[in-house]
């Protein structure tokens, strides 16, 4: 008989680490690449007299633009990665405070609640600007809806009306820190679960089961969508393996009756340790399904069995 496998894994401690430092750096890095282009556009739109007589002011800003960017190596550790993320932190500071310098040349004449209103909103759209490449994969509607709603502010400034800006400016805030934390998780777990494929991959390759096709997402215009994966086992036919965010479901043929689709999964789940993941295997069981109440009491329905994942 047949059976869905389900399992959990773990992380090892330093892979976590090292994907959250990877995390920081990723939106470092936007937040920065963001900055630089709001200063270059800033620096552009300046009268040459405005430079000519903040010459000094006009320098610091130009040698903090062409200032590279730190970029990690796949070979760092958790402790190195780490280092590269405060270097990108004392990078963005330093662009803040230009952006900052720079708005107040720009904005010289106009008064000071006009300053702080286009400071925080351009500290808005180049946090966003950072985070155009996540936000445009997992929720791009709301990336467009917040773009515009930012958009809208800037003729609102010119025209003084700075009470409903700045409530245009909290709510987007709001709205920014909701989806930072909401994209931020589901990149994680994307992260993690083709972290599991690859790994997948490498253990039922040295167990003889050959792949069908490559691996892709069962919906390609979803990136939420379970990626699906096929082997071929060499005795029982085909394991189709569903990845989803969440966890994995496996489509199996190998028979339960005599333990050997156990012995197989774990056998697996023994190969898959070395890359730092603990599986656990249990049959998924339907609602119409009368359950098992001791070993040999009665034959497993020929369905499949669940893999359930647990992240560490």
């Amino acid at each position: 008989m047949s059976g869905v496998k389900y399992s959990q894994i773990k992380l090892e401690q330093e892979r976590k680490a090292c994907q959250e430092a990877l995390n920081s750096i990723s939106a470092l890095t936007g937040s920065i690449e963001g900055l630089k282009e709001k200063t270059r556009a800033i620096l552009n739109q300046l009268p040459e007299g405005v430079k000519e007589t903040f010459s000094g002011e006009i320098q610091r800003a130009k040698y903090w633009e062409s200032k590279d960017i730190p970029i990690p190596s796949k070979e760092m550790n958790s402790t190195q990665l780490n280092k590269v993320a405060e270097r990108l932190k004392e990078m963005n500071k330093a662009g803040r405070e230009m952006l900052h310098l720079l708005i107040e040349l720009k904005e010289v004449r106009r008064d000071e609640k006009a300053r702080e209103l286009i400071e925080k909103l351009e500290g808005l759209m180049a946090e966003i600007g950072g985070m155009k490449l996540l936000l445009n994969k997992w929720r791009q509607e709301r990336y467009k809806e917040l773009t515009k709603t930012l958009d809208g502010l800037s003729p609102m400034i010119e025209a003084g009306e700075f009470v409903k800006v700045g409530r245009g400016l909290s709510e987007s805030e709001r709205t920014l820190n909701e989806l930072k934390t909401w994209v931020g998780s589901l990149e994680a777990q994307d992260n993690q679960r083709r972290y599991v494929l690859c790994s997948l991959r490498n253990v039922c390759k040295e167990m003889g089961w050959k792949e069908e096709e490559e691996p892709e997402l069962k919906d390609k215009s979803d990136p939420g969508s379970p990626l699906v994966y096929k082997v071929k086992t060499y005795s029982a036919g085909t394991n189709v393996f569903y990845l989803t965010l969440e966890g994995i479901k496996v489509n199996s043929p190998i028979p339960t009756k005599g333990d050997t689709c156990y012995k197989d999964f774990d056998d697996l789940s023994e190969k898959l340790k070395k890359f730092g993941i603990t599986t656990k295997f249990e049959r998924e069981v339907s609602e119409e399904e009368p359950q098992l109440m001791q070993k040999g009491e009665l034959d497993l329905p020929d369905e499949g069995i669940e893999m359930e994942l647990e992240r560490g």
